[in-house]
């Protein structure tokens, strides 16, 4: 299965990843474009001859290369070491596009135009005016994100604020998410607070209204918890590459895993913990407002039996000295019935959300996980 990255700036992939999708929603199906190689867009797919090299770079074992009619052309499944050889390199090319951000970042450049993250002209829109330098306006927001859309803007401020602690500071969790979005995140860094907001409706676009005929986000942005781009202020459309992304989050593209690295937020951080034993490797924190988890966990004592005060704290002080949470140790009283649930620290930003709804912090179970 092609793994494709899904949140990465990157033009390479992007270009790469592409050439997938255009295949796809032609009616040639993503195994098609995985044998002639994710690089090929549809349009060289006709130009290639029977007796053409094929795209796919399979070599005879004297190293000459195999024609494209005794390889890929009548193939139904991709050759598992094609795909292996396009994961490998996708996932390089992400490695190394991260690399250099976080250098350039370091260094106080945006690594979509190798200016300042201060720097502003008016006639260049790039990522970093989401930092708003100075000079930037309202407008101006709505500039970036027509020309880089959803998939690229918000990986860009994803990749930003992951420098500062990774996935926390990324609300992207689906059991806080609204029945009725496709898309529904905040993301916090530093004094900014930007969301992304999308329904269904807003996916299939207002037909009928003036304005958001196309499938189309919101937007919204807050500088020091105050408003400077609101949600109604722009209907933004999504790009060719937008949608791409989200089908193959949904699992709607065949043969194609989507896969968050740099750009990972809660739910992947709650999604990645080991199945069978999730609290195996937490460690407590001095300060529990820094807590990318909370746990919360209840026992009962085996029939017939009592728990004592003592036997709790001794493991409470054992907790302190070693960091191991009370939930782990909880597991050695002889007997007794554990159940913890995890979910979000309290520094997780909440969902600036759209519209009024009961708010899913107070749901049972939003954002938890039971163990």
């Amino acid at each position: 299965m092609l793994q494709i990255i899904g949140t990465c700036p990157s033009y390479s992939i992007k270009a790469a990843v592409m050439a997938v999708f255009r295949l796809h929603e032609s009616g040639f199906g993503c195994n098609v474009a995985l044998l002639l190689g994710v690089e090929i867009v549809m349009s060289n797919r006709n130009k290639i001859g029977n007796n053409d090299p094929c795209p796919c770079g399979a070599l005879k074992s004297d190293g000459r290369p195999v024609k494209f009619k005794k390889c890929c052309r009548d193939r139904k499944e991709p050759p598992p070491w094609f795909i292996q050889r396009m994961n490998r390199k996708i996932l390089d090319e992400d490695k190394k596009d991260h690399e250099k951000f976080l250098e350039n970042h370091g260094k106080g450049i945006c690594d979509t135009c190798l200016l300042l993250y201060s720097s502003f002209d008016a006639t260049s829109p790039c990522l970093h005016w989401l930092l708003r330098p100075d000079g930037v306006k309202k407008e101006h927001i709505s500039v970036v994100l027509i020309k880089f859309g959803y998939a690229r803007s918000s990986a860009y401020i994803k990749w930003i604020a992951n420098t500062v602690v990774f996935g926390k500071n990324i609300n992207n969790l689906a059991d806080e998410q609204g029945n009725d979005k496709v898309i529904e995140q905040t993301i916090k860094y530093k004094n900014f607070e930007w969301s992304f907001s999308c329904s269904k409706s807003d996916y299939a676009g207002h037909l009928g209204s003036s304005y958001g005929r196309e499938p189309h986000f919101h937007f919204q942005m807050k500088i020091d918890d105050k408003p400077f781009v609101n949600y109604g202020n722009f209907h933004v459309p999504f790009l060719e590459y937008d949608i791409f992304s989200i089908k193959a989050e949904n699992g709607e593209i065949s043969n194609v895993q989507y896969v968050e690295r740099y750009g990972a937020g809660m739910k992947e951080m709650i999604d990645f913990l080991p199945k069978d034993d999730p609290v195996d490797g937490m460690k407590m924190t001095e300060d529990m407002s820094k807590a990318q988890y909370n746990l919360q966990t209840c026992v009962t004592a085996a029939h017939g039996k009592t728990i004592s005060g003592r036997e709790i704290y001794e493991l409470y002080e054992e907790s302190k000295r070693t960091g191991i949470p009370m939930a782990k140790l909880f597991r050695r009283i002889e007997g007794a019935s554990v159940n913890t649930y995890i979910s979000p620290g309290p520094e997780v930003p909440e969902k600036a959300i759209r519209t009024p709804r009961n708010r899913g912090k107070n749901k049972p179970n939003a954002g938890h996980r039971l163990i």
